[in-house]
């Protein structure tokens, strides 16, 4: 008479049988996890990169902001007279700026426009004539100064502008006179249109003397 081996119990079969599927789909999750944290990093990449984007653009925006805004500049030099180059400053048009120029003792540029302008304005009067040593300075101003055009003018003028815009004592001390003096001091230098005035007014004594 043969052995029979003992019969394998229906819940042992069972109970195999789930473990082998939940060990089959564990296996199949982990597969898949360094899949999930790839697309996770490239989403987080994405997203930091169309941040930085932003920024960037965010950057470039208020910088161009910064440089459309007008603002007001004293160009000057010691004396520019009227003939080339030193009538280069009359040029202000060119580069999109709007002010008035004085041909004398000193030379002077009052210009209002973007600080690129100013700045291109400046640098071809410098390149014209690296002799001169142009000076230029940003000023405050109270008041907006409502030129049309850039033109050719007086120390009278220029003085009238700077004093609207609150620049008196600029102008003062530029000509060389001191400020405490007050609004009634005289002023020293000279505009290549008050000279030839002077000239004509001294050619008109001579003439009646004669």
């Amino acid at each position: 008479m043969r052995h029979r081996p003992p019969a394998v119990p229906l819940l042992v079969l069972i109970t195999a049988a789930f473990c082998l599927i939940w060990c089959s789909r564990t296996a199949s999750a982990f597969s898949l996890l360094p899949q999930a944290q790839s697309l996770q990093r490239s989403a987080c990449s994405s997203i930091g990169t169309r941040g930085g984007h932003g920024a960037i653009l965010r950057a470039k925006k208020s910088s161009a902001s910064d440089d459309d805004k007008t603002a007001t500049y004293l160009i000057h030099s010691h004396h520019l007279l009227d003939h080339k180059p030193d009538n280069l400053v009359l040029s202000g048009r060119k580069f999109k700026l709007k002010g008035i120029a004085v041909l004398g003792r000193p030379g002077v540029a009052l210009c209002v426009g973007t600080p690129s302008n100013a700045d291109k304005f400046l640098g071809k009067l410098r390149k014209a004539m690296p002799q001169k040593k142009f000076v230029s300075s940003r000023l405050e101003v109270e008041e907006e100064l409502p030129f049309d055009g850039f033109e050719r003018g007086t120390m009278a003028e220029l003085r009238e502008a700077m004093t609207r815009s609150g620049n008196e004592d600029r102008f003062l001390s530029l000509v060389g006179v001191d400020s405490g003096q007050g609004r009634g001091a005289g002023v020293q230098g000279s505009s290549e249109g008050d000279t030839v005035g002077k000239k004509k007014s001294r050619e008109k004594k001579g003439r009646k003397r004669k």
